[in-house]
């Protein structure tokens, strides 16, 4: 029997992206879209006209206005008080300030509600990130008060292309869930920060101007001294956790290059570093290799020994791992809509392309690794129609780590947060503990930082990690940030994010 699922929407028209996901819920239960007319604690005009102006000024008009009647209509009917659901999902981002009779539903109103979860404010979607400058914007689900969905997105720069992006990624992801609900009638309660209602006014409005025009003033500063960031890799002789800017050693770029994204492999009596060498030339990256081996010793320099995989189009993130005494290889290639298998011939230069683990996705920073007597994949998808590939985290499982025969994981994405849900490399110790390095993105930057996760718990239904404390180690007065730490055998690489005078 179908679960009876009412939509509440404020408009008989709605977004594109509220219409598809009543349309792929349609697929599992008997939905019915509800036109709430009871009041609600809208903002005031002036700021909604704020926004328009914002729209116009920043050349969004006419996207906007593009938007506004792309609209869908959703087909919405009255509200009949004598009908009873499964669950009420209300999709309006504004509490109700009358007392008149919610629609009736056995398991309750799911409660859409945008915020920020770093000042605990909810409002209009995607403004109050912008307006403290998060680079989070969050999107959460409360059923019955308890949080049972959670996603935040990569903030972007401007409120009004924000509140477009979190209704397009939010939308994708709240459909997964609500399908799950379908069919097994529960939902999982999650951990979520406490937020409550604020409406903004004008004056909120034009404070977020001067933050926006703050933040757009620096960046134009940055520019105009010919500052441009660069990522740039460092080792260490020791464990992630003890990793000091004093011990480290900074691997040179290249005049018309940086490296990023660095794995350590240990093999035939040497340490190889493989990196992403990324080329202002082109704009693309490759995999290149840099021998590491004598580095800690005194006077030990590393040595560039070119690049071992290069495509048509841009790849990096070149994760390695072993299986039946072989070296493999999955780089990130996210352009050609796979994740791709190489083996090694012959180290550590000689790569060859040896299958496909995965078709037709557009997936980053793809892992593999054994946990048990299971073969794990963690990868970032971006969904067909969503454009954030920065806070999906994917897992799939299989027996062996080169088939492309993989089982999605049954909660999937297991974690939705551009605060680490991208991930920056992977950590096993002494003991077998596995660690999940997470990315984090600012407003203006890609990655801003990056944090340790503990996995807790894995299997093919659960899966639960926890923060360490740590921090990157601070190399450079130019540095402003970081995205990658591996560690093997006793030795740590990690790529910073640098602030510097480039010539090209």
């Amino acid at each position: 029997m179908q679960r009876k699922i009412g939509v509440l929407v404020g408009s008989p028209k709605g977004s594109v992206h509220l219409h598809r996901m009543i349309e792929s819920l349609r697929e599992q239960a008997d939905v019915t879209v509800l036109l709430d007319t009871r009041k609600r604690d809208i903002p005031g005009w002036l700021f909604r006209l704020s926004r328009w102006r914002e729209a116009f000024v920043m050349q969004l008009f006419f996207r906007s206005i593009k938007d506004y009647f792309k609209r869908t209509n959703l087909g919405a009917i009255s509200i009949d008080n004598g009908v009873t659901f499964d669950l009420i999902v209300d999709t309006i981002p504004a509490p109700l300030i009358d007392s008149l009779p919610a629609p009736k539903a056995t398991d309750g109103i799911l409660d859409i509600v945008y915020g920020d979860s770093e000042s605990g404010r909810s409002g209009p979607p995607g403004f109050w990130e912008c307006h403290s400058g998060s680079g989070a914007t969050g999107l959460f689900g409360y059923l019955n008060d308890v949080c049972v969905f959670s996603a935040r997105y990569k903030s972007k720069r401007l409120s009004t292309l924000n509140a477009v992006s979190i209704v397009r990624e939010g939308m994708s992801d709240l459909g997964q869930v609500l399908n799950r609900y379908a069919k097994n009638g529960s939902l999982k309660p999650l951990v979520a920060p406490s937020l409550s209602w604020e409406k903004p006014e004008f004056g909120h409005f034009l404070s977020y101007v001067g933050s926006f025009f703050k933040r757009e003033c620096k960046e134009a500063f940055r520019s105009l001294r010919g500052l441009k960031q660069r990522f740039a890799v460092a080792t260490f002789s020791g464990s992630w956790n003890e990793a000091s800017a004093s011990t480290a050693n900074l691997i040179p770029n290249l005049k018309d290059a940086y490296f990023a994204d660095p794995f350590i492999v240990e093999r035939d009596d040497q340490t190889i570093c493989f990196v992403e060498e990324y080329s202002y030339l082109d704009h693309k990256g490759r995999i290149s290799a840099i021998d590491i081996s004598n580095v800690d010793m005194s006077g030990g320099q590393s040595t560039y020994l070119g690049r071992v995989i290069e495509e048509d189009f841009h790849m990096s993130f070149p994760f390695p791992f072993e299986h039946d005494g072989q070296l493999y290889m999955i780089p990130e290639m996210s352009e050609s809509a796979e994740i791709p298998l190489y083996q090694c011939t012959e180290f550590p230069v000689g790569w060859t392309r040896v299958g496909t683990l995965m078709k037709n996705v557009e997936a980053a920073d793809s892992m593999v690794f054994k946990s048990g007597d299971t073969w794990w994949m963690a990868t970032n998808i971006r969904p067909e129609g969503c454009e954030d590939i920065f806070s999906r985290l994917y897992l799939f499982h299989s027996d062996s780590p080169t088939s492309s025969n993989w089982t999605p994981h049954a909660q999937n994405p297991v974690l939705i947060d551009s605060d680490g849900g991208r991930n920056a490399g992977l950590i096993k110790d002494e003991e077998g503990v596995l660690y999940r390095v997470g990315q984090h993105q600012g407003i203006s930057t890609y990655g801003s930082s990056c944090s340790v996760f503990r996995i807790e718990d894995l299997s093919p239904t659960s899966y639960r990690e926890t923060k360490m404390r740590w921090s990157l180690p601070k190399l450079s007065e130019q540095q402003i940030g970081g995205h990658h730490v591996h560690c093997e055998n006793g030795i740590t690489a990690f790529d910073i994010l640098l602030l510097e005078r480039t010539s090209t």
